[in-house]
């Protein structure tokens, strides 16, 4: 039962975490870099 309580609050705080991955916090994704490298790529194929 104590196992099944940490199991379910670790999901919990793994799911905040995940929940908002857009902005500037240190786990958020790195949306400048992907960006640049689509662009990059893009421009590969275009040229």
């Amino acid at each position: 039962m104590v196992e099944d309580r940490t199991a379910l609050a670790s999901l919990e705080l793994i799911a905040e975490e995940i929940e908002e991955s857009f902005g500037n916090d240190e786990n958020d994704l790195p949306m400048d870099k992907i960006v640049e490298t689509i662009n990059k790529n893009v421009a590969a194929i275009l040229s």
